[in-house]
C-alpha cells in the first residue's frame, strides 16, 4: 500500500472530488464533448492512410503526436462526468450539447433552451420504440478525464512508451456502463477515483453481423495512489477546462430562452392586433 501523503487538506480533497463526480456518491442512476484534451479512443481502422496494417480493438490516443496502439492501458481516472451530445451524421457535426454534470442526479442544460438535448428520460423511451428512433441522434456521454500510460507501437511498429498523458475517455453505449459497474461501485468507503489506477482491457463481441468491442476496467485498490502536485495541476487544468465550457453552454442556453421568449411576445402582439382589428 503507498505511504505517500495527499498535498491537500480532507476538506479541500473533498471539494475537488465532488466537483469531479470522483467519489462513489456520484455514482450514475444506470440511466459528452471535450474539445481540450487528447481523446483515448479504440481503433476501428484495418489499416491507417499509409496502408500500414491496424488491429481492431487496440487503444490509441488521438489528438497528440503520432498515434501509438496497445492492447490495453493503464489509466489513473480523475472525473466521472456526464453529457449529452446531439450529431448530425449528415452535416458531420455537433449541433447541440449539454453542460457535463457529475451526477445523473443533476440537470443538465443545453445550448438550445431545453435539457438533455431535448432526449426525453430512459424510461420513456423504452417504453415507446418510435420515440426512441426520434431522439437516436442523441447520445449520453460518460467522460472521464485520466491519466494515460501504457507501452505500444507506432503503425509503423516502432515500440513507444506513453507515460501519464492527460487524456479523455468518452464511453457510450455497451461501453458506458462497465466502468460505474467495476470501478465507481468498487471505491471503498471514502475513496476517491484518483486515488486507484487502473488497467483497462477490451471483450471482443458479435451480434449478428455486428463486431464490436466492451471495455472492462480493473482498478488496484489494493495500492491506493496519494494526489501529488503534478496530479493536484492537472486536475485543476480538467475543472478550468469544465467550468469554461459549461459557462459557453449556459451562456447560449439562456440566449436561446431569451430568443425563444421574444418570439412569444411578437406572436402575443400580433394576436393582439388581430383581436383589436376585429373587434
Amino acid at each position: 500500500m503507498s505511504n505517500e501523503v495527499s498535498i491537500l487538506s480532507s476538506e479541500k480533497e473533498a471539494a475537488i472530488a465532488a466537483m469531479l463526480g470522483a467519489s462513489q456518491e456520484q455514482a450514475s442512476d444506470n440511466e459528452g464533448s471535450n474539445d481540450f484534451l487528447p481523446v483515448l479512443k479504440l481503433n476501428w481502422e484495418d489499416e491507417d492512410d499509409e496502408g500500414n496494417e491496424l488491429r481492431k480493438g487496440t487503444f490509441f490516443i488521438a489528438g497528440k503526436g503520432d498515434k501509438v496502439y496497445a492492447k490495453s492501458v493503464k489509466i489513473r481516472p480523475l472525473s466521472n462526468m456526464f453529457q449529452w451530445l446531439d450529431y448530425d451524421v449528415e452535416e458531420q457535426q455537433v449541433v447541440n450539447r449539454t453542460v457535463m454534470i457529475n451526477s445523473m442526479r443533476q440537470e443538465a442544460p443545453d445550448e438550445r433552451g431545453t435539457v438533455r438535448c431535448g432526449k426525453p428520460p430512459s424510461k420513456i423511451l423504452q417504453a415507446d420504440p418510435e420515440l426512441k428512433d426520434k431522439y437516436k441522434s442523441i447520445t449520453c456521454f460518460r467522460n472521464v478525464h485520466c491519466l494515460v500510460s501504457y507501452e505500444g507501437t507506432t503503425a509503423s511498429g516502432a515500440k513507444t512508451t506513453v507515460e501519464n498523458v492527460p487524456a479523455v475517455l468518452r464511453l457510450k453505449g455497451a461501453n458506458f456502463m462497465p466502468f460505474d459497474e467495476e470501478v465507481v461501485r468498487a471505491l471503498p468507503h471514502n475513496g476517491k477515483l484518483y486515488n486507484y489506477a487502473c488497467d483497462v482491457t477490451t471483450e471482443r463481441k458479435k451480434n449478428g453481423g455486428v463486431t464490436y468491442f466492451v471495455m472492462h476496467f480493473k482498478p488496484d485498490i489494493a495500492n491506493p495512489l496519494a494526489l501529488d502536485e503534478p496530479t493536484v495541476d492537472t486536475i485543476g487544468h480538467i475543472l478550468k477546462m469544465v467550468e469554461g465550457e459549461n459557462k459557453t453552454i449556459m451562456e447560449r442556453h439562456k440566449n436561446s430562452l431569451m430568443d425563444r421568449q421574444t418570439d412569444i411576445d411578437a406572436l402575443e402582439a400580433i394576436d393582439a392586433e388581430l383581436v383589436a382589428d376585429f373587434a
